[in-house]
């Protein structure tokens, strides 16, 4: 694939998007980062050699229109729509404004922003690779963070439907879906009350697999070799039975936060 000149990151601050930055970083490659907390992109700017950084709240229309307008302005050869959160709760008991706000951030975020990158790098003919890091809970139903599976079954789904409809065009969009991290990510949806998972996959690694995936523009990446497994395994499974199953399996992982909270 051609050199990528300059690459947009949001989610920039923390996590797998900083672990990319400083990888995109070190091989010389244009970044300009999105975050909603300006002293960590400040201190993130200090770090590593940044074209811009971009202050935006993923979780409110303004925020969204204020990166696509940079990605129309700037015009990023290269974009990862890497922002998510998610959080563990029984669906009803959680104030819906929590839901409102994951949606906005996994789905109607990523999807505006592929929507413009598709329709900047076609009227400027740009050969241009948009990453869409999604999760393997767009491939199984995620009990107790229903509507996190859910965004992430969407942004799978419309990766995959949109390489098809630019293949041959020189355009690429890549579906990235990781396990469990080594991030804050299980302690934030669990609001503090779990630690990191003891199988966390290194933060540092995932990134190297995600610039790979990038590099050979394989469309769609199941990291790693154990969630490939859990897939395949599920799916093998009558639905019924493998619902069950992983209910069961939830329930009993996150019994501490249930309980917690009731």
């Amino acid at each position: 694939m051609k050199k990528i000149q300059k690459a947009l990151i949001t989610g920039a601050t923390s996590g797998l998007g900083l672990a990319l930055a400083k990888l995109m970083s070190q091989k010389g490659i244009q970044l300009i980062l999105v975050g909603r907390d300006q002293a960590k992109l400040t201190t993130v700017a200090q770090e590593l050699t940044v074209k811009d950084t971009i202050l935006a709240d993923l979780s409110t229309q303004i925020g969204i229109d204020t990166v696509a307008q940079v990605i129309e302005k700037e015009k990023p050869d290269c974009i990862i729509n890497n922002a998510g959160f998610g959080h563990y709760s029984v669906y009803e008991e959680t104030p819906y404004s929590k839901w409102n706000e994951m949606i906005s951030v996994n789905l109607l975020a990523p999807s505006q922003l592929s929507w413009q990158a598709l329709k900047t790098w076609k009227n400027e003919s740009i050969r241009g690779t948009l990453v869409n890091v999604a999760s393997v809970l767009a491939m199984i139903p995620m009990p107790y963070s229903a509507p996190y599976s859910a965004t992430k079954s969407y942004i799978l789904s419309m990766s995959e439907a949109l390489q098809m409809e630019v293949k041959g065009s020189g355009i690429n969009v890549l579906a990235f879906c990781p396990g469990q991290l080594e991030t804050p990510f299980r302690t934030g949806a669990s609001s503090g009350a779990l630690p990191s998972h003891e199988r966390a996959l290194p933060i540092v690694q995932t990134a190297k697999a995600l610039w790979h995936q990038i590099q050979t523009l394989k469309p769609l990446v199941v990291y790693n070799w154990r969630y490939q497994l859990l897939v395949w395994f599920v799916h093998c499974l009558p639905r019924q039975l493998a619902n069950k199953l992983i209910a069961k399996s939830i329930k009993k992982e996150l019994a501490q936060v249930l309980f917690h909270r009731r």
